[in-house]
């Protein structure tokens, strides 16, 4: 046995926690490799090809196209620019880009998955004046000349125009009943009704994934007859792009009258829609006016408030 060989039997003889003594051992081995001092002159060596496969990795992330990276591809392609293999080169790596881009990149760490480095290229820089013209629509003046709700004609629906045959009426009826039946058995997981419903019945035509985007902005008042007509326009606008035949557009009760004019005095080819929460205030409106003067309102006073029975329904 040699002289290194008797100084290795002596550590292990004096050592309980082997573990935690190799937990130290790399941690100062972690501690040399990034620290910026020179040491001897091979650690020197060292330093230097890190420092230059380091300025190759910043050369490689300017010129990729690409904006994304992940974090191991990078340690990866470090190596291939150091030609060589060393402990915590991910650690390291992450830092010297964050030192070298400062507030330029964006370090994103998932659970479970590979850390994500972000390098945002500019080729231009835009100024103030030319990023105001994003998002916005150019406005459409509109003179009000004529009321459009006197064209509204009210038509008589009939059962045939709502396909509420006898035959698809017992079919939902039985589909009610089977998905209403799955509550009454025990170790069964039942769906709610839409999820249900969704499973059941499959639709074979072709179709396309709808998304959300931001749309432009209307600098004018929300209530301007220019702004609605402006907005309905360019909803027709998207629609034909789109190459679809129904345009649809959702106002609330305020906008919905005064679209409701524009559209009818246009005779533009849109379907218009009243808010969720104002179809149900109208509703609740309509339910006031017929049980006015029934003692409904009184009824309810003795339950709650008076202010509150007010909010509930409108008398």
């Amino acid at each position: 046995m040699d002289d290194i060989g008797r100084q290795i039997v002596v550590r292990l003889s004096n050592i309980i926690d082997l573990v935690a003594v190799e937990g130290i051992y790399h941690l100062i081995c972690y501690k040399n490799l990034m620290r910026d001092t020179p040491g001897s002159s091979k650690d020197s060596q060292g330093k230097d090809g890190r420092q230059s496969a380091f300025l190759k990795l910043c050369s490689y992330m300017e010129s990729s196209d690409d904006c994304q990276f992940s974090l191991g591809k990078l340690a990866e392609k470090f190596e291939e620019f150091c030609d060589t293999k060393e402990s915590y080169v991910r650690r390291w790596v992450r830092e010297k880009l964050q030192r070298h881009f400062g507030e330029k990149i964006t370090v994103t760490g998932l659970q479970a998955k590979d850390t994500i480095i972000t390098l945002p290229k500019l080729k231009k820089c835009l100024t103030a004046q030319e990023i105001s013209y994003f998002g916005q629509i150019p406005i459409k003046l509109y003179k009000k000349s004529k009321s459009g709700i006197e064209k509204v004609k009210v038509a008589k629906v009939s059962v045939e125009a709502t396909d509420l045959t006898k035959s698809n009426v017992l079919n939902s009826i039985k589909l009610d009943i089977l998905w209403a039946s799955g509550y009454c058995l025990s170790n069964c997981s039942t769906p709610n009704w839409n999820g249900f419903m969704s499973l059941v019945l499959e639709w074979t035509k072709p179709f396309e994934k709808s998304k959300i985007v931001t749309l432009p902005f209307i600098n004018l008042s929300p209530s301007d007859l220019s702004t609605i007509y402006t907005a309905l326009e360019f909803a027709l606008s998207e629609t034909r792009k789109s190459h679809q035949r129904s345009c649809i557009v959702t106002f609330d009760q305020p906008l919905f009258q005064k679209a409701s004019e524009i559209v009818y005095a246009e005779e533009m080819p849109t379907i218009l829609r009243l808010g969720g929460f104002h179809l149900l205030m109208c509703f609740m409106r309509v339910v006031g006016f017929i049980m006015t003067g029934s003692g409904l309102e009184d009824l309810w006073t003795q339950i709650y408030a008076r202010v509150t029975v007010s909010h509930m329904v409108i008398w």
